[in-house]
């Protein structure tokens, strides 16, 4: 299962990690660590779960993610090689200046924002983009101002999307071993007639003390986070695909087209069809 704590190593002489990491690196599964990070996606596109967020990642795209914030860049086949640039800081990188100094004042305040997973959009992604793929390069001091420039850029524009609605602490390491159990399966079984008892068997629990834990745990119930893995594949095959409305639905792994349209709405307010037009 690998580590759920991922703690990245400092290399002598710097006070921060950024660097460049590829498949299979990249690619561990829903954990959570101390330090905040900034993510280049660099090689590979497909889903996010960022805290109780689920959607689709694509190449080129920017976020920051809060110190403990629970998340997984799941890409699209495992054929694929992901790669991104990573750019690890404790918030210790600027010390008590942080509360000190007005220069610092809107950074800190986006670090605080950055506990729900943070999006680039438009130029300001386009901006940090750059930034991010020469830092990894730089010597020591240039890295520095290299990030508090990425930081204050961020902090001072608009051009963003928060993500997850929920603030996590970090969670017991053997909670966690269970909920990303939970995770995995559910991402490779999606389409099939996935049951809370196979899930509360899985986890060794009840049906209602999994409903529960999970909940806990995650902040959203096990249904709703089952659904919104299915959404998210029916968007990326509605906007690349031809299949028919139908065939996706139940290639998404819903059993009748009453609640997939139902749910599609609730989510995107917009129907399907509606969907499909406004991406082409």
């Amino acid at each position: 299962m690998g580590t759920l704590y991922q703690r990245l190593p400092l290399r002598g002489g710097y006070s921060f990690i950024a660097r460049t990491y590829r498949t299979p690196l990249f690619e561990t599964p829903w954990h959570q660590h101390d330090e905040f990070e900034l993510v280049l996606c660099n090689g590979s596109s497909g889903t996010a779960f960022i805290g109780n967020y689920i959607g689709p990642y694509h190449e080129g795209e920017v976020y920051l993610l809060g110190n403990n914030l629970p998340h997984w860049f799941k890409k699209r086949n495992d054929s694929m090689t992901g790669k991104a640039i990573v750019v690890q800081f404790n918030k210790d990188l600027f010390g008590d200046q942080l509360n000190k100094l007005p220069e610092l004042k809107t950074i800190k305040t986006l670090l605080n924002l950055s506990n729900s997973g943070i999006q680039l959009r438009s130029t300001l992604n386009t901006n940090i983009r750059k930034k991010l793929k020469k830092i990894e390069h730089q010597a020591p001091f240039e890295r520095y101002l290299t990030l508090l420039s990425c930081l204050y850029d961020i902090s001072t524009s608009h051009q963003y999307n928060q993500l997850s609605n929920v603030y996590y602490d970090a969670i017991p390491k053997e909670e966690f071993k269970r909920i990303r159990k939970v995770f995995e399966y559910s991402y490779n079984h999606f389409k099939d007639n996935i049951t809370l008892q196979q899930m509360a068997d899985l986890t060794n629990q009840s049906v209602s003390n999994f409903c529960k834990y999970f909940k806990q745990n995650t902040k959203k119930t096990y249904i709703d986070f089952l659904n919104d893995i299915r959404l998210n594949y029916a968007c990326t095959k509605l906007r690349t695909s031809e299949d028919s409305i139908t065939q996706i639905c139940y290639d998404s792994g819903f059993r009748n087209w009453s609640n997939f349209s139902v749910q599609f709405k609730k989510r995107y307010n917009a129907s399907p069809s509606e969907y499909r037009k406004m991406s082409e």
